[in-house]
């Protein structure tokens, strides 16, 4: 049902300098003078008259529910904000009727000014913020059981953790203090439960049927019982996570199960939790390692992949990784210890398990083979929401595996393994490779598809459909909703996403520009030279010409040196005509790599800092006998 604003409705009254006037006079030290403001406040709001208007609306919207039972539910402008949850503040009235619908509305806007709302108000410095309170009528279902869950264990902060409260009837009885719930607690990487504590329930809440609701005695062989089975406690934690992955950020949630079907009722940030980590988290040792053209919808999947989908597919996962979205570039930051950790773990898992390589070749293939598929589907057809949610669920696996391949040769040298078997297991990888070189880029141009489709059919800027996140685009498949073509034209301007084995965040404007500055300053006064690791042979001098994008392909020389943060395998003309190949990242089965050696040019990878030291025209002498980039005259 639409959302009524009470500021309307006070306007309409002229109670605003009413109410002010008792608000500035109030002595926060008084708690009988608390109490006294707020019941004349509350007497001048119930005993206003709804305008006609007013009525017609939410009887009009009441009768389109086609429920006997309603929840009239309050939620304050400020409300359930990152550091403001106001939970517990206002009221909410469940299993309303038509006789006392409009009489709960005026309640609700009414509990803005209970004794406990007026203070902690003042204690969140909002008594000169503009409040109102919004009142929402939705459809009641009538619980079986309810409860409570934290995407993030509030005590104890653990992140891996999801933690549920569970009560026989409405949620209202946890709320309230007034019952001891069930309690599980989740492993999220793994869906096991850790613990588990079952409690008597003696009584519950429950729908009177002539409105409101009602206490009753619940017997001693059903008190007893576990709230959610098993198997219930993990459909559940799956909601959970699908709502703190769709936010990108820790959400306490109120859910309902009615006929075996679980319902989710509110979700609002957990305000709680203590923000330690992000200065140790911006202290770590950051390396860029490539800007190229992707969408900020494939970035927010690969923030999941590097961490949570590498964790859990293959054992390993990086803590934190950092993604910056400029237009239609997106970079990647990350811990280069973690990620020397991560080439040493699949190295050895390569060489040491023949299991695992023939697992992870096999599963590799396989999600290759199903992601081409998709991707030849008609837009029409991609965009059903079954197909998203798969292609969504084949894209998350695939990097993982991805990078078995790409990564473990980086590693070989350091394990005491007989040449022969080495060499063996990296002409498997190079195949691998090779075979599935395409996959991303033609991955992107399909999303492409995909965001010009969409553009044309709802006349809103294409570009700007980049910034779309997977969850949106699911939902939009669904509802024909889409986000206000603002909000993603600010984050695809600019926005940076940090990422764990937890969650997403998006930060946005000069928060994210702060982040970025810290992590990515570096000193180039003095600096001669550049040293990173030999992908193929031989000496050449040459300008230097960066390229980021398809689009600047045009700008590059014959006999320049291209210098980039990795190539993809549509450079390939300008790659032909270069002298040879610099890059920020990359090991010896990177596209750079591979083509170097094919082209017979020289190339060096892993610079870490070349494009950010070197700039256009720069005369450069590329060493790749010794892995080092002489600059010989800047430009």
């Amino acid at each position: 049902m639409e959302v009524l604003r009470k500021n309307k409705f006070i306007e309409e009254n002229k109670l605003q300098e009413k109410i002010t006037k008792i608000l500035k006079e109030l002595d926060f030290q008084n708690t009988s003078k608390i109490i006294n403001a707020s019941e004349k406040i509350r007497y001048l709001i119930l005993n206003a008259s709804l305008s006609n208007e007013f009525i017609e609306e939410i009887m009009k919207e009441f009768k389109n529910l086609e429920s006997e039972f309603v929840a009239v539910r309050s939620s304050a402008t400020s409300e359930d904000s990152s550091d403001a949850a106001w939970a517990g503040q206002l009221e909410s009235y469940l299993n309303t009727t038509e006789k006392n619908l409009l009489d709960n509305v005026k309640k609700c806007w009414a509990s803005l000014f209970t004794p406990r709302a007026i203070i902690y108000r003042k204690e969140k410095d909002l008594n000169e913020t503009q409040i109102s309170v919004a009142v929402v009528v939705q459809k009641m279902i009538e619980s079986e059981c309810s409860g409570i869950a934290f995407s993030v264990h509030p005590v104890t902060q653990d992140r891996n953790q999801v933690i549920i409260e569970a009560g026989f009837g409405l949620g209202e009885a946890i709320v309230s203090g007034q019952i001891t719930p069930d309690e599980y607690i989740v492993e999220k990487n793994s869906r096991k439960m850790i613990n588990k504590k079952v409690v008597m329930q003696e009584r519950g809440l429950y729908r009177d049927y002539n409105g409101g609701n009602e206490w009753k005695q619940i017997s001693k062989v059903n008190g007893e019982k576990q709230v959610l089975s098993e198997a219930e406690i993990i459909e559940l934690t799956e909601l959970i996570l699908r709502i703190e992955y769709h936010y990108g950020f820790p959400c306490d949630i109120e859910w309902a199960k009615e006929k075996g079907k679980f319902y989710i009722v509110q979700s609002r940030p957990i305000t709680t939790l203590v923000n330690s980590n992000k200065d140790s988290f911006l202290e770590k040792k950051w390396t860029k390692i490539w800007t190229t053209e992707y969408s900020l919808f494939s970035v927010w999947l690969f923030g999941r992949e590097y961490s949570e989908d590498c964790k859990n597919e293959l054992g390993f996962g990086f803590e934190d990784i950092i993604f910056l979205v400029e237009g239609d570039l997106a970079t990647v930051y990350r811990d280069n210890e973690k990620q020397k950790e991560f080439v040493q773990f699949l190295a050895e898992k390569s060489l040491m398990d023949p299991n695992f390589k023939e697992r992870c070749l096999n599963i590799y293939y396989d999600l290759n083979r199903r992601l081409n598929e998709y991707i030849q589907l008609p837009e029409k057809t991609a965009i059903i929401s079954e197909n998203l949610e798969e292609f969504i669920k084949l894209h998350r696996k695939f990097i993982a595996y991805f990078l078995v391949p790409l990564w473990s040769p980086n590693g070989f040298d350091k394990f005491d393994v007989s040449e022969e078997t080495k060499k063996s297991i990296y002409q498997e990888y190079e195949t691998a490779r090779k075979l599935t070189e395409h996959t991303y880029p033609e991955i992107e141009k399909f999303l492409q598809r995909i965001f010009l489709y969409i553009s044309k059919k709802e006349s809103i800027t294409e570009k700007y459909l980049r910034a779309l996140l997977p969850e949106e685009l699911i939902e939009y498949s669904k509802t024909g909703k889409l986000p206000e073509e603002n909000v993603l034209k600010e984050r695809y301007d600019y926005c940076v996403l940090l990422s764990n084995l937890n969650e997403n965040k998006i930060v946005l404007g000069k928060e994210g520009k702060e982040i970025i500055e810290k992590i990515s300053a570096i000193d180039t006064k003095g600096i001669s030279e550049i040293k990173g690791s030999i992908a193929n042979k031989g000496k050449v001098i040459g300008n230097v010409r960066k390229i980021f994008m398809e689009k600047e392909m045009h700008t590059f020389n014959p006999e320049e040196i291209l210098v980039t943060t990795m190539t993809r395998p549509e450079w390939l003309p300008i790659m032909k005509k270069a002298a040879g190949f610099i890059t920020d990242a990359g090991g010896i089965l990177s596209h750079a790599a591979i083509v170097s050696r094919e082209l017979n040019k020289p190339c060096i990878i892993g610079t870490g800092t070349a494009t950010q030291i070197l700039k256009d025209g720069d005369l450069v002498e590329l060493d790749a006998n010794n892995g080092i980039v002489k600059i010989l005259k800047s430009s």
